[in-house]
């Protein structure tokens, strides 16, 4: 999901009318300026369930798997206060932007070509005693001895703080200013022997190379803004623009 306009049941049933119109607490993802359309102060709090599931393959397109059902909770949390005759200050906490997913029991990785189960599926044994790699198993799929799971999941959420001014009864201006908070896993499987291998000079790992790693990585972002205009040209039409750095 990005940008999620569905924080607001009116934007969303409205298809996605937000940037002029919408003037409840998540109005600070889309225009600030709106804040200050309404009067006293509004607090809001909704989770949107973004529901998947995924199709794909990591062993060519005759193993292709389904991922189980994936919930992910979308939060949101705002509010909206009139300080003055003119101006009106807030908060929010919202997720932005979030992607990911998963694969559970991955048996095999490749092209789907011959499994590599352990080393005498890729050794020739010489008539002298000696052993060699077997040429033809150099492309083989690699299968672990068990089922591995394949993640990866990144969520990026905000902290904002909105400012709305009511210049005059029909010009709205606004400024939100916006701290990020993203926060990455992945657990998938990497072909490690490959990498020793100059692109140019692409080389089979004989279905062995393949090594599972984790990463986590956590942290706060260069703190951003948006800024926001809306104009009434009449009293049922409304114009507006917005910039996000």
């Amino acid at each position: 999901s990005e940008a999620p306009a569905m924080y607001d049941a009116r934007n969303n049933g409205m298809g996605g009318a937000s940037i002029a119109h919408l003037d409840s607490p998540a109005a600070v993802m889309h225009n600030p300026a709106n804040l200050a359309a309404t009067r006293g102060s509004q607090q809001q709090f909704d989770i949107t369930a973004l529901v998947v599931k995924l199709t794909g393959s990591f062993a060519g397109p005759d193993n292709v798997e389904d991922s189980p059902w994936i919930v992910a909770p979308l939060p949101f949390m705002g509010y909206q206060k009139r300080v003055s005759d003119d101006l009106t200050m807030g908060w929010a906490v919202y997720m932005s932007t979030g992607f990911g997913g998963g694969y559970e029991d991955v048996k095999q990785y490749g092209t789907g070509r011959t499994c590599t189960d352990s080393l005498d599926d890729v050794l020739i044994q010489t008539p002298g005693g000696g052993l060699v790699l077997n040429n033809d198993a150099q492309y083989n799929d690699y299968c672990p001895p068990y089922g591995r799971d394949e993640t990866v999941q990144l969520a990026l959420f905000e902290l904002a703080f909105p400012f709305s001014y009511e210049i005059r009864d029909d010009l709205r201006v606004g400024l939100s200013i916006r701290f990020p908070f993203g926060m990455f896993t992945q657990t998938t499987s990497e072909d490690i022997v490959g990498a020793f291998v100059p692109p140019e000079q692409a080389a089979g790992s004989y279905g062995l190379g393949y090594a599972q790693v984790e990463s986590e990585m956590y942290g706060v972002g260069t703190p951003g803004f948006m800024a926001g205009v809306t104009y009434d040209v009449t009293s049922y039409f409304s114009v507006a623009a917005t910039y996000r750095s």
